[in-house]
């Protein structure tokens, strides 16, 4: 049987609909919420809205996984609150 990884496809602020995909290693991670991943090229640390979730063998994945970032933790509620009130402002439509 082959390995399922979850790709998650994100968004940073203020650019909605973007799909960065990122490998996460726990398979916990859900739609529609927020993460903390490492973006850019100076890895900075950034809370990211969570766009779409995907299951696929590495084979068929839409990253390299082996170059494919990892998530790093979930939002916080708290986190996930303030992101949420600061997005809808114009920005993100939640």
């Amino acid at each position: 049987m082959e390995k399922l990884v979850l790709y998650v496809g994100v968004s940073p602020k203020p650019y909605y609909g973007c799909n960065y995909w990122y490998v996460d290693e726990l398979g916990e991670t859900k739609a529609k919420t927020f993460v903390w991943v490492k973006m850019g090229r100076h890895d900075t640390l950034q809370m990211v809205y969570v766009d779409s979730v995907k299951w696929c063998t590495i084979e068929k994945a839409p990253y390299n996984y082996e170059k494919a970032r990892r998530v790093i933790r979930q939002a916080t509620e708290e986190e996930s609150e303030i992101a949420k009130k600061e997005w809808s402002e114009g920005q993100l439509f939640l």
